[in-house]
């Protein structure tokens, strides 16, 4: 999965950051990934292959250091808020 910050229109490709899935949930997601990222945060998740993604928006519920060491050095938690559909060409 990837993500990227929402500024409110979808990412270019090169905007989304790579995060490794732990949890998958009809309502949220948990991830980790590199950095640290503030509660509140507004994402858009990019989960599937790059040749037909799903785009998610999410909210940061929380970021914490992996105390277990399981994988990169943050563990975050959303809450998925919405599909975004990318546009089709006409």
């Amino acid at each position: 999965m990837w993500f990227a910050e929402n500024l409110g229109d979808l990412p270019a490709s090169e905007a989304f950051e790579p995060g490794e899935t732990r949890n998958l949930s009809t309502s949220g997601i948990s991830f980790f990934c590199e950095r640290e990222i503030v509660t509140g945060t507004e994402l858009i998740l990019k989960l599937g292959n790059e040749a037909n993604p799903i785009h998610l928006s999410a909210t940061v519920i929380h970021c914490q250091p992996d105390s277990l060491g399981e994988s990169r050095p943050y563990f975050v938690g959303c809450e998925f808020t919405g599909r975004l559909f990318e546009p089709t060409a006409e």
